[in-house]
């Protein structure tokens, strides 16, 4: 029994307790990471706004925070997964958004939390660390340290579930992550890498992990290319909303032009589409249903909508190769990860320790042929 069947248990042994109130809240920081728990991200459980562009989080209008409150009255605890995601700020406005709702000064309205998660992987994005000071800009934050992090207790996990059938390759992963491999540890990663030339054959099908987007928009290109299947080369319509004047227009589709990817909220300029091929949703669509931002499947079939006016184009993006940052916290049977100079050691903890399930089903593309270990070997 899980940790969240055996609490659902223990309140709903409290007498004359109404089982359809939502006592405990599954959260997690991606879409991804809250499908894989069965609940929801922090941004649409609590309101928080999605762009993290500003340092300041609006107050919620009165009849939203009241619905957020009828929604959240009965709730007890919060279960946070994935917390190496979640960043320093963003802790803090899910506290302040508490405090809201439910208006009080004690830290996240009283309620309890539970955060879960390893912290040897990748930090978040555009924020600091969870334990860290909430904001870089302000030269007094260091003083104040993490107040918001500073109750929570650590207790550390001592069973391996991920690679629990390969004993050697879990040791040998976490003896990365502290810098401290063995000559042991070192020849096992030492036996799992190739040049890009020389993949066995059972690396076929494996996802491949680049550092870089440029290297995963290479990569997969050249599959792609490669293939003979079916294809459709779809470009993006920009249409300017209101009704501004022509140079304006032409302006604000000009700059829109020269966006990067991750600026359009994952639309591509220009989608080629193949059947077989594997493509990665780059938004959430529907988190209970499993279209969130960074989950794949196998294109099948292209339907060109011949007695349709109007099409509507999904945020889609290749997949056969993907960033590390992308892949966190998946469970991947086969991995290619291409180590390069733009890997961090950090980077390859995450890419090994958290996608293979076993020593077999990773692969290291190194151009030396030989693992480098983060220090020196510790016997």
């Amino acid at each position: 029994m899980g940790l969240y069947e055996y609490l659902i248990l223990l309140f709903n042994r409290v007498p004359g307790i109404n089982l359809d109130d939502a006592r405990i809240l599954l959260c997690a920081y991606t879409g991804k990471a809250a499908f894989g728990i069965g609940g929801q991200t922090v941004h649409s459980t609590f309101g928080l706004p999605v762009s993290q562009c500003g340092q300041t989080m609006p107050e919620l209008l009165a009849s939203t925070a009241n619905t957020l409150a009828c929604k959240l009255a009965k709730v007890r605890l919060i279960i946070l997964d994935e917390i190496y995601m979640l960043g320093s700020r963003t802790l803090n406005q899910i506290n302040r958004r508490l405090q809201q709702v439910f208006p009080t000064d004690t830290p996240f309205a009283g309620m309890s939390i539970i955060s879960v998660g390893d912290f040897n992987q990748l930090p978040p994005v555009g924020d600091n660390w969870v334990f860290q000071p909430n904001s870089s800009r302000n030269p007094l934050a260091h003083l104040a340290g993490a107040p918001m992090w500073e109750p929570f207790c650590l207790f550390m996990m001592t069973k391996i579930t991920r690679q629990r059938d390969d004993l050697a390759f879990s040791i040998a992963l976490n003896n990365m992550a502290v810098g401290q491999m063995t000559s042991i540890d070192i020849e096992l990663i030492n036996s799992r890498c190739y040049n890009i030339n020389t993949l066995p054959i059972e690396a076929h099908g494996a996802i491949h992990l680049f550092a870089t987007n440029n290297e995963v928009d290479k990569y997969n290109n050249q599959v792609l290319s490669r293939m003979n299947t079916e294809g459709y080369s779809v470009k993006a319509l920009n249409v300017v909303s209101g009704a501004p004047n022509p140079q304006a227009a032409r302006k604000a589709l000009q700059s829109v032009n020269v966006l990067a990817t991750m600026e359009t909220y994952g639309l591509s300029k220009n989608l080629f589409l193949r059947v077989d091929a594997r493509y990665m949703v780059t938004v959430n669509i529907d988190t209970t249903d499993g279209l969130v931002n960074g989950s794949t499947g196998i294109l099948k079939a292209i339907d060109y909508g011949r007695h349709k006016e109007t099409s509507e184009k999904w945020p889609l993006l290749p997949a056969k190769g993907t960033t590390i940052h992308k892949s966190q916290g998946a469970t991947i049977e086969k991995v290619v990860v291409h180590i390069s100079k733009n890997v961090k050691i950090s980077m390859l903890y995450v890419a090994s320790c958290s996608k293979a399930t076993s020593s077999s089903g990773l692969f290291l593309v190194v151009n030396s042929g030989r693992f480098k270990p983060p220090t020196e070997i510790s016997e």
